[in-house]
């Protein structure tokens, strides 16, 4: 049935990683730079493959250069290649060594006694400049047979400073063999280019990488229409003119995004070949239920996150990823391939228990965990995320990746601290600082596996951070039995003010009592003095009146004296009347009568 046929069509694009020396007859668009990069290798033995993360370096030289060598592009050289492939991760020399032994490669069943074909080839490799040299030669190379060494991810070089003799070992290794001709070595390496400043810590790279130096330019237009209709067209299928123009303008010139757009073709094949019950071309409906390039990335790991059923699942998820990502020691954000045994510690879990997380994301339609399905997982296999764009794109990782940057710093903070403090050049660390830490530690539950990717110093940084404490809480201590001495010493002067204060008002009670008292004699001998004033004029007034009485009564007797002379003297005189007259007025005046006279005439 027509269903089933276009149900079988595998799909064309490999998603976030890049593409394989197997799938060249995917890979379109990149033609006219391939010749470029072929003369390039021609001229200098040694090529560089530079590019913005997401602009397809691995892809081009999997499926670009190397099978042009193999072609015979490189006339001069002829079509016969042996190729060694490797990233040279934490430890180049190691990796250089692990690649240059694999069986069939460039010795046939190698015995090396009690050392093992790998160690054979790394102490060849370290007894000089001229191991990788010496090591060809050993191969013993047919006529007009070439080894071709691929570095790929060569800006991991740069990230590991705790091996930097083994690092500056491995750039002489490829230099030296740059510099001669006699042994027929060609180098590649491919390198982000925001990483080009740091060669210059390493004498010669810097020039070497200058005359071989391939930057990979932006795709034209009708290269990336090439790019999203070529593997279509090879599955059988067909795609609208509508979507092909949205792509390519979704695209747009940034070479960042041809990974993200590789995604987004992938899960709008894989939706297509669902939903589609007929031979029916792709189309914008198809890519629009995808989430389109903003969201689909987004979406797909997401969905892969939502497998992880168990709360302890999703722990391990967080850890894993976390320990993939660098954003702490490279704030660029680049990838960490980490062992899988390393991953199990730094997870603190079983390895089925990781493997089996790892295995939601590394499916044959996912690929966000290297290396892919069926690879068997063992506890040495190194695992990767396949993109950086995964970083930047799904938000839950951006989340822990910003997370795990933080607790680096601040782990390194703390370690640096540590190290001072114990030469005597810092004290204990004091709040905030010291707050943040013991919530980070309890939160984030560091250990030394986990530190060893940060400068180690695991304990004496935990000692350090548990010392600081102590102090704090000592110091906590002294200073709350300083309040309460300060507190004690504030109630006895408050007490000594209150009794103060009742004294006060007891004397004040006192006084106004006293006052009170004053007041009232005061105004008892003013009362008393106004009475006995009031007694005394009434006594003056008495005497008066009696004094006045006496007087009306002398009067009254003088009178009567004068009237009864008066009488007695007209009864005695007889004939005298001057006489009597005489009398009678004297008794008059001395009476105050004035009539007395007037009676006298009359009598």
């Amino acid at each position: 049935m027509i269903t089933a046929a276009v149900v079988d069509i595998p799909n064309p694009f490999p998603g976030l990683r890049p593409f394989r020396e197997s799938e060249e007859h995917l890979f379109f668009g990149r033609e006219s730079q391939v010749d470029t990069m072929v003369d390039k290798l021609g001229t200098t033995r040694f090529l560089a493959v530079v590019g913005t993360s997401g602009s397809g370096k691995s892809s081009l030289v999997n499926c670009g250069l190397r099978p042009a060598l193999h072609r015979g592009f490189l006339a001069k050289a002829g079509t016969s290649w042996r190729v060694v492939q490797f990233r040279p991760g934490d430890k180049p020399l190691h990796a250089m060594a692990h690649a240059l032994a694999a069986d069939g490669l460039l010795f046939q069943h190698l015995q090396a006694g009690p050392l093992t074909p790998e160690d054979m080839v790394e102490a060849a490799l370290r007894l000089s400049k001229r191991g990788l040299i010496d090591v060809c030669e050993q191969a013993k190379l047919r006529e007009r047979e070439n080894l071709l060494v691929v570095v790929d991810q060569f800006e991991e070089l740069f990230r590991y400073q705790a091996q930097s003799q083994d690092t500056l070992a491995f750039v002489n290794l490829l230099l030296e063999a740059r510099s001669q001709t006699a042994v027929p070595i060609y180098i590649v390496l491919t390198m982000r280019s925001d990483f080009l400043g740091d060669c210059a810590a390493f004498e010669g790279l810097a020039e070497g990488i200058n005359q071989g130096q391939y930057l990979i330019p932006r795709m034209t237009r009708d290269e990336r229409r090439a790019a999203i209709s070529g593997p279509i067209a090879v599955g059988g299928a067909r795609i609208t003119q509508v979507l092909l123009t949205r792509l390519v303008n979704d695209v747009g010139d940034n070479p960042d995004q041809l990974s993200i757009l590789q995604h987004a073709l992938n899960r709008t094949w894989a939706w297509w070949r669902r939903e589609s019950a007929s031979r029916a071309a792709l189309d914008l409906p198809h890519y629009e239920a995808t989430g389109t390039m903003s969201e689909a990335l987004d979406r797909h790991a997401d969905k892969a996150y939502d497998e992880m059923r168990t709360a302890r699942d999703r722990q391990i998820c967080e850890a894993i990823f976390k320990a993939l990502t660098d954003k702490g020691t490279d704030p660029r954000g680049v990838r960490r391939p980490t062992r899988l045994d390393t991953l199990c510690q730094l997870a603190e879990a079983s390895s089925d228990e990781v493997i089996h997380v790892i295995d939601v994301f590394r499916k044959p339609s996912r690929s966000f965990l290297m290396p892919s399905q069926p690879e068997q997982l063992q506890p040495e296999t190194v695992i990767d995320i396949s993109h950086e764009s995964l970083m930047r794109v799904w938000q839950r990782l951006r989340i822990w990746v910003d997370e795990e940057a933080q607790s680096a710093r601040l782990y390194s903070r703390l370690s640096d601290t540590a190290v001072l403090h114990s030469q005597g050049k810092a004290g204990f660390w004091r709040d905030p600082d010291l707050q943040v830490g013991l919530e980070w530690r309890q939160k984030e539950l560091p250990t030394e596996a986990w530190s060893a990717r940060y400068g180690g110093g695991f304990e004496s940084a935990m000692k350090f951070l548990d010392a600081s404490d102590a102090q704090r809480q000592k110091e906590i201590l002294e200073t709350e039995e300083q309040q309460q001495h300060a507190l004690e010493q504030a109630r006895a002067l408050a007490d000594e003010r209150q009794q103060r204060i009742e004294e006060q008002a007891a004397a004040a009670r006192r006084l106004r009592r006293g006052l009170v008292a004053l007041a009232v004699v005061t105004l008892f001998t003013i009362v008393l003095g106004l009475y006995a004033r009031a007694q005394q004029s009434a006594a003056i007034d008495t005497r008066h009146a009696a004094e006045h009485e006496r007087t009306l009564a002398e009067r009254e007797r003088t009178l009567a004296n004068a009237r009864r002379v008066g009488t007695d003297a007209l009864e005695d005189a007889g004939d005298r009347l001057d006489l009597a007259l005489l009398l009678e007025t004297e008794a008059s005046r001395l009476s105050g009568e004035p009539d007395v006279s007037a009676r006298l005439l009359a009598a």
